[in-house]
């Protein structure tokens, strides 16, 4: 009885609503036709089985965890799951909030009245890859699709904010272990993720889908 009523609840969250933009999320995506199909075929794609809606659920949970033990050792969190949009492309998504120590801690980027407010973005991540990502090129260079998403999207959301570091906090799903990866804002890198987007952006009100990157990210694809 309680784990059908968890399942269920589980199930009903996730709802669908029609995009008007890029989450920012998915910006890094390798493919375009990929980025094409979110907006124009959002409501064809095809339904996440069971057991991946579930593995987010529990990835949602586990950045609460997170959370929990940032307090616990005396670090404000504030702004948490702040919405933000970029206009040119459009381009959304959802801080997980900024960071700043109670006590202070050495090299920790400095504010005019003290430690800053970092911003923070946490991903909950399979022990192989706890272990083998300990540098942002440990990501850019990753052979896993996925893994590359990870910095375009605070790539993106330091460049709407202004800000000019920030840092990716990597759980290990199977224990309470973390790792710090900080990020220096790139414009260069930035710039070139908003430009292939605005091209993305024209094929859709063009209705003229882009090409399609073939590579491992197509076994996943929804559409």
């Amino acid at each position: 009885m309680i784990a059908e009523r968890v399942a269920q609840t589980i199930k009903s969250q996730r709802v669908l609503t029609r995009p008007t933009s890029f989450w920012a999320s998915r910006i890094g995506h390798p493919c375009p036709r990929h980025l094409y199909h979110s907006i124009t075929d959002w409501d064809k794609a095809a339904p996440p089985p069971d057991r991946l809606i579930e593995v987010f659920a529990e990835g949602r949970a586990q950045e609460r965890s997170v959370e929990i033990v940032l307090a616990e050792s005396k670090f404000r969190l504030i702004q948490v799951q702040t919405q933000l949009l970029l206009e040119d492309p459009p381009v959304s998504g959802r801080v997980d909030g900024r960071i700043v120590p109670e006590i202070p801690i050495p090299g920790w980027p400095e504010g005019p009245h003290g430690p800053r407010a970092v911003l923070y973005e946490v991903k909950a991540v399979a022990p192989h890859s706890f272990a083998r990502i300990n540098t942002l090129e440990d990501m850019l260079n990753s052979n896993r699709w996925y893994e590359r998403m990870w910095p375009a999207q605070l790539q993106i959301y330091l460049h709407v904010l202004g800000e000019d570091v920030g840092v990716l906090l990597l759980k290990d799903k199977t224990r309470m272990a973390l790792k710090d990866i900080w990020v220096k804002a790139d414009p260069t890198y930035v710039a070139q993720l908003l430009d292939r987007a605005r091209k993305v952006y024209a094929a859709i009100q063009a209705r003229q889908p882009p090409e399609r990157v073939e590579g491992p990210q197509c076994r996943d694809c929804e559409y």
